[in-house]
């Protein structure tokens, strides 16, 4: 819970020092009160006894959320054209009578937010939402502010706006990739079905990365042998670089065969193709024991891009894709505000 305290700005940072927060009714020791309900009547019997029946209301609905702070919670002290903030660390309240002087011999104990050199962190209401700015104006001790529960949160955590939009776009960047690979496993996008539409999309994908690709024929290898698109590009630093991709479209798990279909090309049709890399790509995921198996140094395969690896790389080249090809996927672009919206 946060609620809002409006405290005697002249003397905040004297009951900071004390790690306490004050809020008044100093004739009544609160401290004393076995329960909130004999609080509430110390108070109206010493102080409030000619209040209207519908202004009693409202301060007994105010005292009531003193009751209901506990250790965690926030308190939000209006200061200078500014707030403190102060967690809650121990439940209850506190008499202090050297602050009565000041009406704030009641007490709550916190611990204020600091800045690096000890002074209590003052935030600017100009860093508030115009809604928590007018809040900040209710003419009343105590309200609670459950509305802004977010946006102080985010005050207390001290994040930025640029780190709340930092932390919305890697939010949004997770979930697209997440949401990409589903769609395209289960089929959902209107590429080219039978495999076909994932081959065209990782032939534009190596053209993006400055490939010369192309899409082979389904009769291009013997026997088991198979691969779906050939790449090649000339490095300056690198040299030629050749590869040879076997493309599948599966949806849980692809298994041995895929990997295979590629040794066999390694190890019977060396003189066409055994310059190349040998890469193998699927929507799918595949275990750790093919990997060792037949990926890396020493190996027949050059690389195993499978599931989160493939949505990965979709995404980093997500701005370089034609329209035709976006649209085919279901991926549009647009104005996008932060945080929760109505």
């Amino acid at each position: 819970m946060i609620v809002l305290l409006r405290a005697n700005r002249k003397h905040i940072q004297e009951l900071a020092n004390e790690n306490l927060v004050g809020y008044g009714w100093s004739d009544a020791n609160f401290e004393e009160c076995t329960s909130a309900d004999e609080c509430l009547k110390k108070v109206m019997e010493l102080d409030y006894t000619d209040l209207s029946g519908r202004q009693q209301g409202v301060f007994r609905g105010q005292f009531r959320i003193l009751t209901d702070l506990k250790e965690g919670d926030y308190v939000v002290v209006p200061s200078w054209g500014g707030i403190y903030l102060a967690k809650v660390t121990k439940s209850g309240f506190s008499y202090s009578p050297a602050y009565g002087k000041y009406d704030q011999a009641n007490t709550i104990t916190v611990e204020y937010q600091k800045n690096d050199d000890g002074t209590l962190r003052n935030i600017s209401r100009t860093e508030l939402t115009e809604g928590l700015q007018r809040r900040l104006k209710f003419k009343g001790t105590l309200n609670r502010l459950a509305e802004f529960q977010e946006e102080l949160q985010d005050v207390i955590e001290n994040k930025t706006l640029d780190d709340k939009r930092d932390e919305q776009l890697q939010s949004d960047q997770e979930a697209l990739k997440t949401n990409l690979m589903a769609r395209i496993r289960g089929g959902r996008t209107a590429m080219k079905s039978g495999g076909l539409g994932l081959e065209e999309l990782i032939k534009e994908l190596l053209e993006i990365q400055g490939y010369d690709a192309r899409i082979l024929g389904k009769k291009t290898f013997s026997g088991m042998g198979d691969a779906d698109v050939v790449a090649e590009r000339t490095d300056p630093y690198l040299g030629d670089q050749k590869l040879l991709v076997q493309v599948k479209h599966h949806q849980n798990i692809t298994g041995e065969h895929m990997l295979k279909q590629l040794v066999h090309i390694h190890e019977h049709e060396a003189d066409e193709w055994g310059e190349y890399n040998l890469i193998a790509i699927t929507s799918a995921d595949v275990s750790e024991e093919l990997r060792k198996k037949y990926e890396g140094v020493g190996q027949p395969i050059s690389a195993i891009i499978a599931g989160e690896q493939l949505a990965e790389m979709i995404y980093e080249n997500i701005n370089k894709f034609s329209p035709e090809t976006l649209k085919k996927l279901g991926i549009v672009f647009g104005p996008r505000l932060l945080g929760k919206t109505i």
